[in-house]
């Protein structure tokens, strides 16, 4: 199982739940507990503040996540323009190859007209008991996280990294949210 950004807390809700049907998981720049007392602390104060509006279920917060993205099925180029001024450097080196931004471009023209509400539902659960203890998950994890990651930052990698009994933390010198475009090989061979 690989869970990357938002998809890490599905991972780990396999890992921990689906018994012999998952061999291991990897979760690369994946949003870590977000009911842990630090887990806004690297994060900019507009960051914060969604956080908060989607832990309190905002019907603002759900109304941004809808308009962000039906932007990105309408206009991806200019929505991807957009986006990438908040990355890393790393990172806008990444979305600006052509394979990458096609790619980009193209999977934003596909997404449902359900996907804001969506986006807003996974912001809201994340902040949810899990229902389970990450202590014991007993499938390997590894978990890969980028130091210059400005979306997930490196601090929920290393909650998840304590929390999960012999996990096992990359951790990516200079590397931003979306190295797993050069090292998607690598990180498969974790799944083995």
């Amino acid at each position: 199982m690989l869970g990357h950004s938002g998809g890490g807390p599905h991972a780990v809700v396999c890992a921990a739940l689906l018994g012999e049907r998952v061999s291991a998981a990897a979760i690369v720049s994946g949003v870590g507990p977000l009911g842990a007392p630090n887990a806004f602390d690297s994060m900019k104060k507009s960051e914060q503040i969604q956080m908060k509006l989607s832990r309190r279920r905002s019907r603002i917060m759900h109304a941004a996540c809808v308009t962000q993205m039906e932007a990105f099925r309408q206009w991806p180029s200019r929505a991807l323009n957009m986006m990438t001024k908040q990355f890393a450097a790393a990172d806008q080196a990444i979305l600006a190859r052509p394979d990458v931004r096609t790619a980009m471009e193209l999977e934003a023209t596909r997404l449902s007209r359900t996907a804001g509400r969506a986006v807003a539902q996974d912001l809201e659960d994340f902040y949810r008991r899990l229902g389970f203890d990450l202590g014991a998950i007993t499938v390997p994890v590894h978990i890969w996280q980028g130091d210059e990651d400005r979306s997930v930052q490196p601090a929920h990698a290393h909650a998840m990294h304590e929390a999960i009994p012999h996990s096992v933390l990359h951790e990516i010198p200079g590397a931003g949210h979306f190295f797993i475009f050069d090292r998607l090989g690598e990180i498969a061979l974790d799944l083995k």
